[in-house]
């Protein structure tokens, strides 16, 4: 008489590799989403420096914006916030700080093209200063 099917040795030995590559390859993943939504952020603050420069040429001064809704409103643009809050700070009519702004992390892009970030976004790159 012969029997079919796994022994319990067989199936632990199967369920303790499948939870190490599971161990494994979670964290990565977690970080390469977190590295996509800082590059929608950077597009995004690409975007919201394009249409501060338009609203400029219309009223030869730039214009804050508290949040994300304020940015859509006073700037005529559809952007989805996703993980990243979006505002600008600092404007003027030489200047302004667009901000995308995830707990603590944030991204910041000023009018003449100066790139910033906080220092626990160690992963993610901002393009060269001077480089929009």
């Amino acid at each position: 008489m012969s029997k079919k099917g796994f022994s319990l040795a067989e199936i632990l030995i199967v369920v303790v590799v499948a939870s190490v590559l599971v161990a494994i390859s979670v964290p990565n993943f977690l970080r390469t989403i977190d590295k996509e939504n800082a590059r929608q952020a950077i597009t995004y603050l690409r975007l919201i420096r394009s249409a501060q420069k338009v609203y400029y040429s219309n009223h030869q001064t730039y214009v804050n914006c508290n949040d994300t809704t304020a940015v859509q409103k006073n700037l005529g643009i559809e952007i989805s916030g996703g993980d990243y809050a979006f505002s600008v700070t600092n404007a003027s009519s030489t200047t302004f700080t667009a901000r995308a702004t995830k707990t603590s992390s944030f991204i910041t892009l000023t009018a003449d093209c100066t790139w910033g970030k906080s220092n626990d976004l160690g992963y993610v790159s901002v393009p060269a200063n001077g480089t929009c």
